[in-house]
């Protein structure tokens, strides 16, 4: 992906492409330019934002709810996570009002949902910037607003377009050589996000799972830009998995881990072993970036040696929150929400990280046995746990969010109620489960091995 990012007045994005898909590479020739391009104003989605916030119209009674959403949800589809016109339109009043009223009160800056990274746009041969897949809601409404400029992400541009004239805007860190090489299992919008994250936070940064470094060099050029300090914990203990994911290493974990930081090591205190068991100095925590923690049993034991020290307005972001078989995750924090101990703060896609905000220190009577035991959970309760998040989570980060609730539902007994929530799951959104779930097959086969009557159902992929 390019990184150019730049800011430009919206009014100069005027365009929006018919198809990207094809378009993957940084350049790319041919004349999608030119024949595939249609006025903003003119599209679905610019029409409706516009029919709803500048001229009151209910989200039902917009074009893209009446014939749109209207197509997809009589072909069966689930939109968004929904299962309704009615229950979007729910939806659309919450987010869609949030992200229009945090534009008009903080502009457009590089970021959406609070921290992943600005829309791609396709630059073409005349200088036209065209809006593809993403941003479009965002887009329309900057240019409702008459705010003065977005920042875009240029993906793709004509071999014939030109850099000049636009004003680039520097938000990635430096970064030493190969830092962006090492080998990763979270997206480059987390690993962003964990940089933004530690360079702001007002406390020490704790990084509890380093594995290669992939996040941690982020994280440490974060505290670097804001004059923090970062903790990582890890048992660099090396695992088959793990050669599967990033190959053979020819020297011990911690070794690799340390050369993989290059000049970055001096802003980083390495702890060796397992963080269950570690003692903190009490100094005041600013950001816990959480890798290693995802069941209820490691939560119980890890929470309480840090959660004493997390300053309200501290930051907690799990890596793994929306990945599919850790149900311990939402299903733990939403009962710490509930008890008013921690409040959502978004989710970055791509990817599975969830952000919360601390609003007191955690203590170990909130995350006892007795407070997070699942056993207790009812299929109603579940499924209703889910629904609230499928309302705040990024659309494309919903499907195999969903599955979560199905894992959990299958692990309580009720095998038959996953089963036929799976299979709807894999009607609506075969393509995105496929890719997660063929690598799980391919570096997990003994955790499939445990849900025979849901790989049936997932088939080949």
């Amino acid at each position: 992906m390019s990184l150019d990012v730049i800011r430009v007045s919206p009014e100069r994005i005027r365009y929006k492409l018919e198809d990207v898909s094809d378009l993957q590479a940084p350049v790319w020739s041919g004349d999608w330019d030119l024949t595939r391009r249609w006025p903003m104003e003119s599209t679905i989605k610019y029409r409706s934002i516009a029919q709803h916030f500048r001229d009151g119209v209910p989200w039902l009674e917009t074009d893209i709810f009446r014939r749109s959403y209207t197509d997809r949800f009589a072909r069966g589809e689930v939109v968004h996570g929904r299962q309704s016109l009615e229950e979007l339109a729910d939806q659309y009043d919450v987010r869609q009002a949030e992200l229009f009223e945090d534009l008009r009160k903080n502009g457009f800056v590089g970021r959406v949902d609070g921290v992943v990274q600005a829309p791609d746009v396709y630059l073409g041969r005349d200088g036209e910037l065209f809006l593809g897949n993403d941003g479009n809601h965002r887009i329309s409404m900057a240019k409702l607003l008459g705010l003065p400029s977005v920042q875009v992400r240029i993906r793709t541009r004509h071999p014939e377009a030109s850099l000049n004239g636009f004003e680039r805007v520097k938000i990635e860190p430096e970064l030493h050589e190969g830092a962006n090489d090492i080998p990763a299992m979270t997206t480059p919008a987390e690993r962003y996000a964990g940089y933004l994250l530690a360079k702001t936070a007002k406390g020490v940064v704790i990084e509890l799972g380093a594995w290669l470094g992939a996040m941690t060099v982020y994280l440490a050029a974060g505290v670097r830009d804001g004059g923090g300090k970062l903790h990582t914990y890890d048992r660099f203990a090396w695992k088959p998995v793990h050669t599967k994911k990033a190959g053979e290493l020819t020297r011990p974990m911690r070794e690799q881990f340390e050369l993989n930081l290059g000049p970055l090591l001096e802003h980083v205190k390495i702890h060796s072993g397992d963080f269950r068991t570690s003692v903190w100095s009490g100094a005041p925590i600013g950001l816990m970036m959480l890798d290693g923690p995802k069941r209820v049993k490691e939560l119980t034991r890890t929470i309480p040696i840090f959660g004493p020290s997390l300053m309200p307005g501290a930051r907690l972001a799990w890596q793994d929150f929306a990945h599919f078989s850790c149900y311990d995750l939402p299903a733990s924090l939403d009962t710490l929400e509930r008890a008013g101990v921690i409040k959502w703060e978004g989710g970055v896609y791509p990817g599975t990280m969830g952000i919360f905000e601390v609003l007191r220190p955690i203590t170990a009577g909130d995350v006892s046995d007795s407070q997070l035991r699942l056993d207790r959970w009812t299929p109603e309760t579940i499924e209703a746990t889910w629904e609230r998040w499928v309302d705040r989570l990024p659309s494309k980060q919903v499907p195999r969010f969903l599955c979560g609730a199905v894992f959990f539902l299958h692990d309580l007994g009720h095998v038959n109620l996953a089963t036929s929530r799976f299979r709807a799951l894999v009607k609506d959104h075969r393509d995105d489960i496929a890719k997660k779930w063929k690598m799980i097959r391919e570096t997990n086969p003994d955790f499939l091995r445990r849900y025979p009557k849901l790989d049936a159902e997932m088939g080949p992929c």
